[in-house]
Parts: structure tokens; sequence; C-alpha cells
């Protein structure tokens, strides 16, 4: 099948799949196109990927075109790459990249899916450190609560990482010691990892509110 929909919480995790695929199928760099946006795909996207997808590789005979709708993208997009996807050039591989399964019926049915796990691992003793980070946070007054912030919010893939550890951690601590005060922060924690996540809220302004009140 030449179409694909890659779901992966990692963004990064997603864009090493697609190079390990290119390497399998001796798909030059030259040869990969990525679209990327840090909104919902819209049909502007979509006719600039078409333009992509129906140019002759460079370097070989195959290529892969290859979009990132890690914001979603609009029902009118998504009905618009619909005729793409029943008949794309037989050198082109279309892969489209995506955090959750939000496509239509009839998306999903013209592409082969994969869904790498979401599992989220911690590194030794990471997780004890993040839930010291979490109780001093609730101790901690304004000022180091906005510095913590500051440190934190360095580009929006590590950011959203830090809170997916964070809300795994409290949830573990919850459940392995009973606590369930750590039951609102959790819901704090996804309300904001949403926010950051879904829209192009200021990564150090959604910390910073995020932290002062929890």
């Amino acid at each position: 099948m030449q179409s694909l929909i890659i779901i992966s919480k990692s963004t990064q995790r997603a864009r090493d799949k697609v190079l390990q695929m290119a390497r399998e199928e001796k798909i030059s760099n030259f040869d990969v196109f990525t679209l990327t946006s840090e909104k919902q795909i819209g049909i502007q996207d979509i006719k600039n990927l078409t333009r992509q997808i129906f140019l002759k590789p460079l370097r070989g005979d195959k290529k892969m075109v290859v979009l990132e709708a890690f914001f979603g993208a609009t029902i009118d997009a998504q009905n618009a790459f619909l005729k793409v996807l029943e008949e794309p050039p037989l050198s082109t591989t279309i892969i489209i990249l995506a955090s959750s399964n939000f496509f239509l019926p009839t998306i999903v049915s013209r592409c082969k899916l994969i869904e790498l796990s979401s599992k989220i691992s911690f590194e030794e003793n990471e997780e004890g450190n993040i839930i010291e980070i979490l109780e001093d946070l609730k101790k901690a007054e304004v000022g180091e609560r906005l510095k913590i912030a500051q440190d934190l919010a360095k580009d929006k893939e590590s950011t959203l990482l830090f809170l997916e550890k964070l809300i795994v951690a409290a949830r573990n601590e919850m459940v392995k010691k009973q606590k369930v005060e750590y039951g609102k922060q959790i819901v704090l924690l996804q309300k904001y990892y949403r926010q950051i996540k879904q829209s192009n809220v200021n990564l150090r302004l959604g910390l910073e509110s995020l932290f002062l009140e929890l």
C-alpha cells in the first residue's frame, strides 16, 4: 500500500520511523519531501502537498511525501486529500504523521495505519526526580515557580514530553501511595498539555500559568 498513517505521541519517533522506512526502501534524502505545520492542516496545505506528490523523483525511481498533521487537519482539507489518496502516482509513497487518529473513515480506509507505542519510559531515577519537582512546585514561592518555568521552556517537543512524564509520574504516585490530591494536579497538567499541544501559546507563559495553579 502506497499511503500510510503513522500515529505517535512522540513527533520524533514518528519522524524517525519515516527515516527508517526511507532507508529500507532505498529512497534518497533528496526524494523525501516533508510538509510541516504549527497549526491545523488546511486546504492550502493540501494543495501545496499535492503539487509535490505529482513531481518526479530527483535521484531515484521512488520518492516519499510526508504530511505532518500533529495539530490536526480540517474536514475540508481531509476531503480535498481524498482524490490523491485514491490514485497516487506509482512512484510516490504518501505518509501522514499524527498524534491521534482524528481522520475521516474515508481517509483511514485508503491508508495503512501504523500506531507506534505511546508508553512513556523513564531513565534511572528520573520518575522520582520528576515527583520531587512536582512536590517542590507546590511549596515554591511565585518567583521560584516562574524561574522553573523559564528553565523548562526550551522547545515545544521537549516541553510536551516533560508534561507527559509529569502526568504519568503523578498518576503512578497517586495509585502507589493512594494520594488522591494528585488527581487535581493531573487534571491541571492534562489541561495545559492540551493547550500547549493544540495551539501556538508561548511555552514559557503556558508553563508559568500551570505552575502558578499547581
